[in-house]
């Protein structure tokens, strides 16, 4: 069996020691969950997060690694290239 992971990336802007990159993992979904909910979820949150800052990977259950994560962002969000803006799939 298969879960999806999404994690959210962000800007932290906290002071001069931390300054700099962060993500952490907004939860863990069942593959036949509303991935379009939980997307929605996370830019309601915080109104200045875009959806270029959320990523999602399929992982299995029950292993010990994290290189076995497929990232699958594309099949829920995706870029167009005529507006040069993201978008969520149909």
């Amino acid at each position: 069996m298969k879960i999806i992971e999404v994690v959210v990336h962000y800007e932290i802007t906290c002071c001069t020691e931390c300054d700099g990159p962060g993500y952490y993992t907004y939860g863990y979904y069942t593959p036949d969950y509303d991935m379009k909910k939980v997307i929605l979820s996370i830019l309601n949150k915080n109104q200045d997060w875009d959806l270029e800052q959320i990523q999602m990977y399929e992982v299995p259950m029950n292993t010990p690694s994290d290189d076995i994560k497929k990232e699958i962002t594309d099949k829920y969000i995706k870029y167009d290239e005529n507006t040069y803006e993201y978008e969520l799939c149909d």
